[in-house]
């Protein structure tokens, strides 16, 4: 790739000089604009360099790695843990402390489950709190069971006053899909949709009329949830979103 200098701001000639290692981005999209892309956190763009040592690979070098004593194999391991040495220098580590992994979220669950690892088996649901009262700024309950809840808080805030820290310094949030309709009907065909089951979405999800999710947020503050992240499934139903635009957020204080 081209030459950059780590931590100093690209000058706009550095700037056009990483853009054009990806190919993409010589694209345009709607109505003529020059690509810009903002989410690599979901999928990264690729440049030519990866590109082509990719395709060099597979067609010169494909084997298993660690797994063979054939040639290709020998080639196909070379080239794995040269690549773990390479990053291993750019990030400043050691290569055996170098772990690769599909993505970005089995890596963070492979260090949930490391620490979980170390204090025992089965020990998940008792460190979770303790590493969120020591390091966190947030606790964030993803999709749960709601009457999970309560008991889920009760316990991220008793690790909290173990360590003496003051539980409401903690902010406690959660997430939930959203399926919102003027009647049961409506909120029936907007689980459909999306290919969950309208029981199970009212049960462990934000679902119903707008007054019922509304009351449901409440019951979520008065737990102490301050923050609530809703996840819309269906992108193409503007009118789901109208509903809540127009009938649930004037309701919210």
């Amino acid at each position: 790739m081209s030459d950059v200098t780590v931590g100093v701001a690209f000058t706009a000639q550095e700037s056009a000089a990483i853009r054009g290692d990806f190919a993409i981005l010589s694209r345009t999209v709607r109505g003529g604009k020059p690509l810009v892309y903002l989410d690599s956190g979901a999928t990264s763009q690729k440049p030519r360099q990866m590109l082509d040592a990719e395709r060099a690979f597979y067609e010169q070098h494909n084997a298993a790695v660690h797994r063979g004593a054939h040639q290709l194999a020998e080639e196909a391991t070379d080239a794995f843990e040269g690549a773990r040495e390479t990053v291993a220098r750019f990030i400043g580590a050691q290569p055996r402390e170098v772990v690769f992994t599909k993505n970005a979220t089995e890596a963070l669950n492979l260090v949930a489950y490391s620490f979980s690892n170390a204090a025992g088996a089965g020990a998940m649901d008792g460190v979770d709190p303790a590493l969120a009262a020591r390091f966190a700024h947030e606790f964030n309950l993803s999709f749960p069971d709601l009457a999970d809840v309560a008991p889920k808080l009760d316990r991220v805030r008793a690790a909290c006053r173990d360590i003496g820290r003051d539980p409401a310094t903690l902010v406690l949030s959660t997430a939930l899909v959203l399926v919102a309709g003027r009647d049961d009907a409506e909120v029936d065909r907007r689980a459909a949709a999306i290919g969950r089951d309208a029981v199970e979405v009212r049960a462990a999800g934000l679902a119903g009329t707008p007054t019922a999710i509304v009351d449901r947020l409440g019951i979520l503050a008065e737990l102490g949830i301050t923050r609530v992240y809703l996840q819309v499934l269906d992108l193409h139903d503007l009118d789901h979103l109208e509903l809540v635009a127009s009938e649930v957020a004037p309701q919210l204080s």
